[in-house]
């Protein structure tokens, strides 16, 4: 009886820290996803800034494409002058 006892409580404690164990991983990598998704979400925000900054400096250098040149509307001349060595 008393063996049959023992061996219900070492269980339960057993139970009890396995559940622990589980619950700190779980709580330890949920902790990394959401840093990992962090990091993506500012790489895809640095990514798209620079392609928004290379689509103005190409039609900068092009003389704007998307809108005709006149006397009131002309080129970025900061894009023009800044990036002429590429």
């Amino acid at each position: 009886m008393i063996l049959k006892r023992q061996i219900v409580i070492f269980l339960g404690f057993l139970s009890v820290f396995l559940i622990g164990a589980t619950l700190l991983s779980f709580a330890l990598s949920a902790d990394r996803v959401e840093g990992h998704h962090r990091h993506l979400a500012h790489e895809m925000g640095l990514t798209f800034f620079k392609q928004l900054v290379l689509t103005r400096l190409w039609n900068a250098l092009h003389n704007g494409v998307y809108v005709p040149v006149t006397d009131l509307i002309a080129p970025t001349r900061i894009w023009t002058a800044r990036f002429a060595t590429w």
